[in-house]
């Protein structure tokens, strides 16, 4: 992913259709070519994240509770808000369904300290998760995947549909590069959808002298 913020679809978008086939064509490729791909941790590690987002989960947490990552790929970001927060379920999508069956093996034989004991791997377009209930995961999670979509719209798209599925004492948590582009999208959704919008910019530098910087947005009905 290139340092300047723009995601692969900030520019000629495809028909909704094709763009969702050549993702997932993409990403088959990325995690049968690369074996590190399938655990890498991209834009950043949760511990770089944690401090700013634990108040919200921590708010929205119960035991019965399911965290869901949308196109979570080989990351165990949900896994770690999941085991922090105290929630009940782990449910993990992606659009390429050979990282979807490295998940599932994952979890059949997870084996380590805090290792989720009830857990779903789904293959799903994150722009139409009609397999998930209304107002049911208390906290959703994008680590991401709005950079990787093709176009405004579908970011749009999947914008609301995390909306849709979250509960209605919810977060949503997302991380995308900052680009300028970001925070219009991310303010009109959150309109759209009536949630109270935060964001956090995350770095170490200027982007101007070749530093990422990333934005960590957290969405939800009442943020305090």
């Amino acid at each position: 992913m290139a340092n300047s913020g723009e995601g692969v679809g900030d520019a000629n978008p495809l028909p909704t259709h094709d763009a969702t086939a050549m993702l997932a064509e993409h990403w088959g490729k990325v995690y049968e070519n690369n074996a590190t791909a399938r655990t890498r941790e991209w834009h950043c590690e949760y511990h770089d994240v944690q401090g700013f987002i634990a108040r919200f989960c921590e708010s929205a947490s119960h035991p019965e509770g399911t965290v869901l990552d949308v196109g979570c790929g080989g990351s165990c970001f949900g896994e770690r808000v999941l085991g922090d927060f105290g929630l009940g379920h782990l449910f993990l999508t992606d659009i390429d369904p050979g990282i979807v069956e490295i998940l599932k093996a994952r979890y059949e034989t997870a084996l380590h300290e805090g290792a989720p004991k009830s857990v779903t791997c789904e293959v799903m377009d994150c722009t139409d998760m009609k397999s998930i209930a209304s107002n049911s995961c208390a906290v959703v999670l994008d680590k991401g995947t709005l950079d990787a979509l093709h176009g405004e719209k579908d970011k749009m798209r999947m914008l609301l549909e995390c909306g849709r599925v979250l509960a209605a004492s919810g977060v949503f948590v997302s991380v995308s590069f900052a680009s300028a582009k970001r925070v219009p999208v991310l303010m009109e959704a959150a309109k759209r959808m009536r949630l109270q919008l935060r964001i956090k910019v995350l770095g170490q530098g200027d982007p101007r002298f070749g530093h990422t910087v990333y934005f960590v947005a957290v969405l939800g009905k009442d943020l305090g």
